[in-house]
């Protein structure tokens, strides 16, 4: 009788692997947002629903997703699980901030 793939050392690890896909700084696609601040004269979108996937372990913290610019356009950045750096630290979305000539994006943190 063949046992379950999963159930295998090497296909337990395989399975670990595929649940924290998409953990830590991935940006689906598209390539990453911008690393700094920037002002763009277009306002992002409306803020998109997300349901978070399963939570991979107890450690992960869900980041939601948010509007960056990318290519002179909005592009949505789906949430993620991250692991923090540090215990005590907390996830600070990224804000579009409105100002005198458009909209000012800070990116992301941990605090």
């Amino acid at each position: 009788m063949r046992r379950a793939a999963w159930r295998t050392p090497l296909g337990l690890l395989g399975a670990l692997v595929l649940s924290t896909a998409g953990c830590g700084l991935l940006y689906y696609g598209a390539e990453p947002a911008p690393e700094g601040e920037i002002t763009v004269e277009q306002a992002p979108p409306p803020s998109r629903a997300e349901v978070a996937p399963p939570c991979p372990s107890p450690a992960h913290v869900w980041c939601p997703g948010h509007w960056f610019w990318h290519h002179g356009r909005h592009e949505w950045q789906r949430g993620r699980w991250e692991v923090p750096p540090r215990r005590s630290a907390v996830w600070a979305a990224p804000t579009w901030d409105r100002v005198e000539h458009g909209w000012h994006y800070t990116p992301g943190h941990w605090q």
